[in-house]
């Protein structure tokens, strides 16, 4: 999820780099203007944030629903967390997980 919102932000930094707006201000003005940015890179890079965009939202809704929903969706959450969602490293499980999972190991 983080490598996901990190190509977001370096797609959106390319284009800003590139054409001087965000993405969003430029096709705004392009489709104003009446062009066509079909097939074009413009096209390309909007497609991509779109469609990451997409993807962090079904992630961070499921894991909600999860977190919410499951009979130990708390514990679930703070696993995936800090296994797939923190944007740093997990490197001591037992001190990072102990607050919010009671007797887990180091192994689990």
């Amino acid at each position: 999820m983080w490598n996901l919102a990190l190509a977001v932000q370096q797609v959106r930094t390319t284009f800003q780099i590139e054409y001087g707006s965000t993405i969003e201000e430029f096709l705004d003005s392009i489709y104003l203007a009446g062009a066509d940015v079909g097939g074009t890179k413009l096209e390309s890079y909007a497609k991509s944030i779109e469609r990451s965009n997409k993807m962090l939202t079904l992630l961070t809704s499921a894991v909600e629903i999860l977190r919410s929903k499951h009979k130990h969706g708390e514990q679930y959450y703070w696993l995936l967390y800090y296994s797939y969602l923190s944007p740093q490293q997990l490197q001591n499980t037992d001190e990072k997980l102990r607050p919010h999972i009671a007797n887990i190991s180091h192994r689990t």
